[in-house]
């Protein structure tokens, strides 16, 4: 009897999830629905849709400018309304790229190309040397971020259920990870941390005396808890002397001079102006590195074509597909340069040879040009120096 009551129970929740999938696909919500973590087989339908946008057909249509644009349009924004409500799965968002990827280099997926550059440096935004295609891994956190943002800011039916369920009571100020592009503003001092949280200047207090964060024997204490006795409720390991007694002083005038009230703290964005949560101002800031590419010329406010664009910062990103750079994916075939016999670099075949000065130092076209420009032109200088001074002013 119990074995039948077990069968019946699973046999209704089985129909249950089965139900309430084929609900989501036939009110197109297109977010997948489950009782349990979503994992990557339950993403396959938005792959599938994903990967209808990219008929082959357009990609043998368009030129690679016409690709990018297409990938930042369409492509890229595709799932983000699914990644604002679920963090996708990592296995997930590596085979969206591979479409992406895919898309953009090979233009026909049943004839192989070369990537000429890695993904993640396509990724890169424009002014730091990438194409600026999104990254949908940074994107997705960024989206979900909002949440989090909404929760210590606004009240609501939700926010309520999650603070009853999750956090216990607990402020927000008592949660372990806490976002570091964040700043309170103080006010009631209940939810701001006294040493850990940006609340007085540029710098968490612990950032700014460490060697007192250090002894300190409460360090996840209250702003409020701190200051609602004089002196300060801060007690330490051992006795204050020396540099640290110096410092001590230095905190207490620092922080004389803040008034608490009644009302709550409230939490803004130290990366916008104006205190609010912005997707793009975090996806800004997460995207940046140390690890970008040079660029001596903004390729991309010239008036020129966006494939041309795209072939220049080939160029310039040492990407093309010379004789030397073949050599180095394992191609088989003679390293010399076909007009001059020299060894066939990047720097050769578009600057040093014969044929690329008499084709880039362009004397006999200078009487098409003003005379700032043929001045340019006499004193010695590219064609791609030519394009980032004057641009595509007229066809020669």
């Amino acid at each position: 009897m119990e074995k039948q009551k077990t069968l019946g129970k699973s046999m209704c929740s089985f129909l249950a999830v089965r139900r309430a999938l084929s609900l989501s696909g036939t009110l197109g919500i297109g977010i997948p629905m489950h009782h349990r973590k979503i994992n990557n087989k339950d993403w396959i339908s938005v792959e599938e849709r994903f990967q209808k946008k990219l008929g082959s057909w357009k990609g043998k249509l368009l030129s690679a400018g016409g690709r990018l644009v297409l990938i930042n349009s369409v492509l890229s924004s595709f799932p983000m309304f699914i990644l604002f409500f679920i963090e996708a799965p990592k296995g997930v968002l590596k085979k969206l790229d591979y479409y992406r990827s895919r898309f953009f280099w090979q233009c026909d997926e049943h004839k192989k190309k070369y990537r000429l550059a890695k993904w993640c440096i396509l990724c890169k935004p424009k002014h730091i040397g990438g194409l600026g295609i999104l990254n949908l891994e940074v994107q997705n956190r960024c989206l979900l971020s909002k949440w989090l943002f909404k929760l210590i800011n606004e009240d609501g039916l939700w926010q309520d259920l999650l603070k009853r369920k999750y956090l216990s009571n607990k402020s927000i100020s008592q949660v372990s990870k806490k976002p570091a592009l964040g700043s309170f503003e103080v006010k009631g001092g209940n939810q701001a941390r006294f040493w850990e949280d940006y609340w007085i200047g540029d710098k968490p207090l612990m950032e700014v005396y460490p060697n007192l964060y250090r002894i300190v024997r409460k360090k996840a204490v209250t702003v409020a808890s701190v200051l609602k006795s004089i002196p300060l409720n801060v007690s330490f390991h051992r006795s204050l002397t020396g540099d640290n007694l110096m410092a001590w002083y230095k905190l207490v005038s620092k922080v004389a001079n803040v008034n608490l009230s009644e009302e709550n703290d409230t939490f803004k964005w130290r990366l916008h102006k104006n205190g609010i949560f912005s997707v793009q101002s975090m996806y800004n800031n997460l995207i940046l590195d140390n690890n970008t590419i040079p660029v001596t010329c903004d390729l991309w406010k010239l008036r020129i074509p966006l494939k041309i664009k795209i072939f220049l910062w080939y160029l310039r990103t040492g990407v093309i597909l010379t004789k030397d750079n073949l050599a180095k994916r394992q191609w088989q075939g003679s390293t010399k340069c076909c007009f001059c016999n020299a060894d066939e670099t990047l720097q050769h075949l578009f600057f040093d040879c014969h044929v690329a000065r008499a084709t880039y130092w362009i004397r006999s076209w200078s009487p098409l040009f003003k005379e700032e420009e043929r001045e340019t032109m006499r004193t010695g200088c590219t064609f791609l120096e030519i394009f980032s001074k004057f641009g595509w002013k007229r066809s020669l």
